[in-house]
């Protein structure tokens, strides 16, 4: 018995020692940055936890292409769904198509309400609380404009060719002529040009 509780004291030093060392290795992330955390706040009791808050610290160490690596994207695919999906979600709104592009985003919708310009209000105020603000919004209750969004979502806003764009261009003055909702601001029109 007493010829196992040494070597079995070494084992345990042993692997206490290498879990110090990984615990070190925890604090940097894979692109080499240390993120800063605040832990001594208390979040059981915390009624105003409903947001989110990171700090980063770039280390010496590196290089631009690390920097590069992490760089934050709009995921166009996945803001389409978000306001598809919150436009369906809204009193008199059957059904919603969203397409977004670089720099726009046109929504098309079935409607069962009387008021087409409070709808039409809702929907763009939707949309634009998703999007960043250099985006223009515009919206149509025209049910033929459901496929027409459709058919665009083929194109390629990225490499922009001059056919989509013109088919682009010429979808957006169709859907200026249904209800585009309330002026932004004293500064730009409904659709935030």
């Amino acid at each position: 018995m007493k010829r196992l509780i040494f070597p079995f004291s070494c084992l345990l030093l042993f692997t206490a020692a290498c879990q110090q060392n990984a615990a070190e290795n925890d604090s940097l992330t894979d692109k080499g940055t240390t993120p800063i955390t605040v832990s001594d706040r208390d979040t059981e009791n915390d009624t105003n936890s409903n947001y989110g808050y990171v700090r980063r610290q770039r280390n010496d160490g590196e290089n631009q292409e690390q920097r590069q690596e992490g760089v934050p994207y709009l995921d166009r695919e996945a803001l389409a769904d978000s306001i598809s999906r919150m436009t369906s979600s809204l009193p008199n709104v059957a059904d919603a198509a969203t397409l977004v592009t670089d720099k726009e985003v046109l929504v098309s919708y079935k409607t069962s309400a009387q008021d087409r310009s409070a709808t039409a209000d809702s929907v763009k105020r939707t949309a634009l609380s998703v999007v960043p603000r250099y985006y223009h919004v515009y919206v149509s209750d025209n049910e033929e404009h459901l496929d027409l969004i459709e058919r665009l979502s083929n194109g390629n806003s990225v490499t922009a060719s001059d056919e989509f764009r013109n088919t682009l261009n010429k979808t957006i003055e169709k859907m200026k002529t249904s209800p585009q909702g309330k002026e932004i601001n004293n500064s730009e029109n409904a659709n935030g040009e």
